[in-house]
């Protein structure tokens, strides 16, 4: 079972899976059962759905070239186009605050969409940055810019309509994603491990720490005292920040492929790639334990975890779509749904 094309992104909300499904647009399941999950409805973008954000009644979704596509969900069963949104660039990412969408367009750098009026989005401000923008988080009055290889730039958007350059810090490495947490961003740089910035004055973000991961780091997500890092083949590595300007590997586990990340309860649920599925025990951080795994049909590409359930979005080779993987005891995960559109 399988949905058009490849999983890039998957948002859960309500009684409804929201899958970025690249070429194949916007699919929309319906999870009330999540063992027999249906495809419900989708909406064929008009280049390559790479991530999406939900807010409301309306989906968000980054579409390359052709900018943002907003799809009214009201009724989740018709999707309508809204409006969308042409960007100079090609949007990889795309956060949803307030009234504004900020978006990584990529050699285009920020751009600032208003929503207030989803049926009516205008492109608000924009600010140019020195690399490709790939990732983008808010935290307050900044956004911060995963920017390639210019590392990570901070951008004041107190006004949403006119963004500045209120700092930038390069990095060792490509720059591929970003987490926020307090006054330290977390940076995932592509193939050297993780550096730590500290932005508590965006002005003047510096380096704070940087730990040393092997593989290519794809992924970083942040919990408490820990930074758990997907880095490809050499599985999950566990880093203790409890003091960010020495982060140190206090632990790992070797997955196969780690891809993508969520973390949820005492539990890291890592999209392995051709592995499928694999849970990893944090209780102790610097123990972690593989204690439960699943075998999904084609290779795991995302993970999202709500309640019971970890929805995987899969392609690469095999089926293209969604497994839905019931995590009630993580310890034995088993089949509870898939879907097929084709």
């Amino acid at each position: 079972c399988d949905t058009p094309d490849l999983a890039q992104n998957v948002v859960i909300s309500g009684n409804h899976a929201y899958v970025a499904d690249q070429s194949s647009g916007l699919q929309i399941i319906d999870i009330t059962d999540p063992t027999t999950p249906v495809v419900e409805a989708s909406y064929d973008t008009p280049d390559g759905a790479q991530s999406l954000a939900v807010s409301a009644d309306h989906a968000y979704i980054a579409d390359l070239t052709s900018g943002v596509q907003i799809l009214d969900i009201a009724n989740p069963a018709t999707p309508i186009l809204a409006d969308s949104c042409n960007t100079p660039g090609s949007v990889h990412g795309i956060a949803i605050w307030g009234d504004y969408a900020y978006v990584a367009d990529g050699d285009s750098g920020l751009q600032v969409l208003r929503i207030a009026y989803p049926t009516a989005p205008t492109l608000a401000g924009s600010r140019a940055t020195p690399g490709s923008s790939w990732r983008v988080a808010i935290s307050g009055d900044y956004a911060f810019v995963a920017d390639g290889d210019s590392g990570l730039q901070v951008m004041d958007i107190s006004d949403p309509m006119n963004p500045t350059l209120s700092g930038s810090c390069p990095t060792p490495n490509t720059a591929m994603g970003v987490a926020v947490s307090g006054d330290y961003a977390y940076v995932a740089l592509m193939d050297s491990g993780l550096y730590v910035l500290d932005i508590g004055n965006p002005v003047l973000p510096a380096p704070a720490g940087f730990c040393s991961v092997a593989g290519y780091t794809s992924d970083v997500v942040v919990s408490g005292d820990y930074a758990y890092v997907a880095n490809f083949s050499s599985g999950v590595t566990v880093i203790d920040i409890s003091d960010p300007t020495s982060p140190v590997t206090v632990g790992g586990c070797d997955t196969g492929g780690a891809w993508r990340l969520a973390v949820s309860g005492n539990y890291v649920y890592v999209a392995d790639g051709s592995s499928g599925l694999r849970i990893i025990d944090i209780t102790v951080p610097i123990f972690p334990v593989l204690v439960g795994s699943y075998s999904t049909p084609g290779y795991a590409e995302c993970v999202t975890v709500s309640g019971n359930y970890a929805y995987v979005g899969t392609g690469g080779y095999g089926p293209y779509g969604l497994c839905i993987v019931d995590i009630g005891d993580p310890t034995s995960p088993a089949f509870a749904g898939s879907l097929c559109t084709s």
